[in-house]
């Protein structure tokens, strides 16, 4: 790993009690990693559009159980005429990966633009919405979309809307290396030849969200329900949003169950990336990378390490 930045969060005091960065954001330049360095988050980019989506459920601007497509859904301008189980779709199954496409068209290498791919999505075999758990970005694609409709911002420009009064900075990945941000952290591939053959703009939604730790944190103390920093989301949303699905042990864009740890989580995997977090119940962990390993054991290492370094804060009573 070319880089690692990651700091552990004290829930009761709504902060940040370590942080560090090692290694190189990039590392012909030979620039050292820091907690200020913004990491491509991959898959922990839904965490983001759920908060999103959740504060225009505050809004009253769209409901959890409102459907998506059809005559009477939120996307009708788009897909008026859509299959019976599409007609069926709720921005809950959504977020909750229950709306039961097969194939999951997001990353599939073409040059389709988001719409295009939603309607491959439409296209493929389904299931009865809310009867199975099926992780899929191209769902995650569709939220994006959503937000964009209903709030008539883009994507990146309605998380600044809501984050900026909290103090939180986020943007999207850049599309290449040159074109990075400063403090913007190279993604460098491994068993791959290019880390940004993605287009941002699909795919921003499920897994293009660029942030550092540091803002990382305040996100999650933004919708804690603390006492100590205002929240975005009120108490009544908040509890939706963390409410696990009938299904899965998954609420509305975070993970929940883990045999390790109480609390919500979720990781991220992409070519250049690999990234985790924990809200946990006393303390919060997140690492953030800049390359990603194809061993078979990875994804549970990154797991058992961020859940090592939470319980070494409260080991330390940091």
């Amino acid at each position: 790993m070319p880089a690692a930045s990651y700091a552990i969060g004290k829930n009761s005091t709504e902060s940040i009690v370590y942080k560090s960065g090692i290694g190189f954001a990039d590392v012909n330049a030979k620039e050292r990693a820091t907690p200020d360095h913004e990491f491509r988050l991959a898959s922990m980019s839904k965490q983001h559009t759920a908060i999103a989506i959740m504060t225009l459920v505050q809004e009253g601007k769209i409901g959890l159980d409102q459907l998506v497509f059809g005559t009477t859904g939120i996307l009708k301008d788009f897909w008026p005429n859509v299959g019976a189980m599409s007609a069926k779709v709720t921005v809950r199954h959504l977020l909750e990966h229950t709306a039961a496409y097969t194939g999951d068209p997001m990353f599939n290498g073409t040059s389709a633009t988001l719409d295009e791919r939603i309607q491959t999505m439409l296209n493929s075999a389904q299931s009865e919405p809310g009867t199975k758990f099926s992780y899929y970005n191209m769902g995650y694609g569709t939220l994006g979309k959503i937000i964009e409709v209903v709030s008539k911002k883009e994507y990146g420009a309605y998380l600044k809307e809501i984050y900026g009064p909290a103090g939180i900075e986020v943007h999207l990945s850049s599309s290449s290396a040159t074109s990075r941000r400063a403090k913007e952290a190279v993604c460098y591939p491994q068993g791959s030849s290019t880390a940004y053959a993605g287009n941002v703009e699909v795919f921003k939604a499920a897994g293009g969200v660029s942030i550092s730790s540091d803002n990382l944190f305040k996100v999650l103390y933004s919708v804690d329900g603390g006492t100590i920093r205002p929240d975005i989301l009120t108490p009544a949303t908040r509890a939706l949003m963390f409410t696990k699905s009938t299904v899965a042990n998954y609420a509305l864009g975070w993970r929940t169950g883990h045999s390790l740890f109480e609390g919500f989580y979720h990781g991220g995997n992409l070519i250049g990336t690999a990234t985790f977090w924990i809200y946990g119940t006393e303390y919060s962990a997140a690492i953030l990378l800049n390359s990603r390993s194809n061993e078979t054991n990875f994804d549970t290492e990154l797991i058992v390490l961020t859940n090592n370094i939470m319980k070494k804060a409260k080991e330390l009573n940091l």
